[in-house]
C-alpha cells in the first residue's frame, strides 16, 4: 500500500472515515469487517493506523462486506462536512424505490436546488 503526500491526506481521511462511519452503522466491528470482507484484521488496522489508502481491490472486498456498492461508496466519500450515515440511509432508501418515484425524487430536488 502506498503512503500518500499530505495533501491527498484529506482524501484518505474521508474514505477511511467513509468506511468507518458505514461499518459502525451496520454494527460491525473491526474484526467482523475483515472476516467479512476475506482479508486480515492486520491489513484493516493498518489501513486505519497510517492512514493509508486501501487498493482497488481491498476497497470492493470491504464495499461487498458492508453491502454497499461501490458507486455509493464514493459518492459518500466525496461529501462535503462528512455525514456519511446520513447520505448513506437517504441512498438506501432512494434505492428501495421503483423508476417512477426516483424520477420524482430527482426532479423535486433538481427544484430545490435552483
Amino acid at each position: 500500500m502506498k503512503q500518500f503526500q499530505s495533501n491527498d491526506q484529506e482524501t484518505i481521511s474521508n474514505i477511511l472515515n467513509t468506511i468507518d462511519c458505514i461499518r459502525i452503522e451496520k454494527g460491525l466491528t473491526m474484526n467482523r469487517l475483515a472476516l467479512d470482507a476475506e482479508i486480515s484484521e492486520n491489513t484493516i488496522k493498518y489501513i486505519f493506523k497510517k492512514q493509508s489508502c486501501p487498493t482497488i481491490p481491498t476497497l470492493v472486498r470491504l464495499c461487498n462486506a458492508l453491502n454497499i456498492p461501490l458507486w455509493q461508496f464514493f459518492l459518500l466519500a466525496s461529501v462535503d462536512n462528512m455525514q456519511p450515515h446520513k447520505e448513506y440511509e437517504l441512498l438506501v432508501e432512494f434505492d428501495k424505490l421503483d423508476k417512477k418515484y426516483k424520477e420524482l425524487i430527482i426532479y423535486i430536488a433538481k427544484y430545490l436546488s435552483e
